[in-house]
């Protein structure tokens, strides 16, 4: 399959995916996690693992699916109790924003698609991370 996400959009992904994978490494190794929380750092940690082997071994259709459980993982973090699991969303939320708005589109599309970029989805993501700021600061 060709490959239309450009080097410097793999590269920037995968910096903040091993930024985001080390934290929760750290948190999963150094804090008493309840059951929810575990569940998901492993999750997130098995995802991001297909997601470092498709990004650079291109498979579209398993990115799309990846990108699917990249907002489904989001919204699922209203149950997260640890902090910095949730500091570490909202990291990924505000990188998803600025790079939107930097990008004018999600820079895990192709040049032709327009999924996870969109009014409606920016909207959902805005509440979303005002959820996340909510809980952090509760």
């Amino acid at each position: 399959m060709e490959n239309n996400i450009e080097t410097i959009c793999k590269i920037i992904l995968t910096i903040v995916t091993i930024i985001i994978d080390v934290i929760l490494i750290y948190v999963y190794f150094n804090f008493s996690l309840n059951l929810y929380d575990k569940i998901y750092t492993i999750s997130i940690l098995l995802i991001h693992l297909l997601f470092y082997l498709f990004l650079w071994w291109y498979n579209s259709t398993i990115i799309f699916i990846l990108h699917v459980l990249l907002f489904v993982c989001l919204l699922l973090t209203v149950f997260l109790t640890n902090k910095l699991i949730l500091g570490t969303a909202l990291f990924l939320l505000l990188f998803i924003i600025i790079a939107w708005k930097i990008c004018n589109r999600c820079i895990l599309n192709e040049d032709d698609q327009q999924f996870g970029y969109g009014t409606e989805i920016e909207i959902c993501t805005i509440i979303l991370t005002g959820v996340v700021i909510y809980k952090l600061l509760k």
